[in-house]
């Protein structure tokens, strides 16, 4: 097994930006850092041994399905949000992904 490289914290930076902002885009988050997206997505992988856009799809469907889980479809705050464009365009998703994530 190959060992993980030492912590580069850029890595724990993006890390932050995905909590506190899952709608950034890729892009945006290598712009933040000075980074070409490709290199992004490397360190990541060799940082966290997963995808960034894998990361990104994961927190927006957590927090998707907690702010349908707080609201209901009439409720404004979940209209506004900015992930909701993200979603529409994703409504291809399987739904018993989008269901896994309101069971959690």
């Amino acid at each position: 097994k190959v060992p993980l490289p030492a912590p580069d914290y850029r890595i724990n930076r993006v890390l932050v930006l995905v909590a506190v902002a899952p709608h950034r885009r890729v892009g945006d988050l290598a712009r933040t850092l000075d980074l070409s997206t490709s290199r992004l997505a490397h360190l990541f992988k060799a940082q966290t041994g997963g995808s960034l856009r894998q990361r990104l799809v994961e927190v927006r469907m957590v927090h998707a399905a907690s702010l349908l889980r707080g609201t209901d479809a009439r409720n404004s705050r979940s209209a506004d949000s900015p992930l909701l464009p993200w979603l529409s365009k994703r409504a291809h998703c399987r739904s018993e992904q989008v269901g896994q994530f309101l069971l959690e």
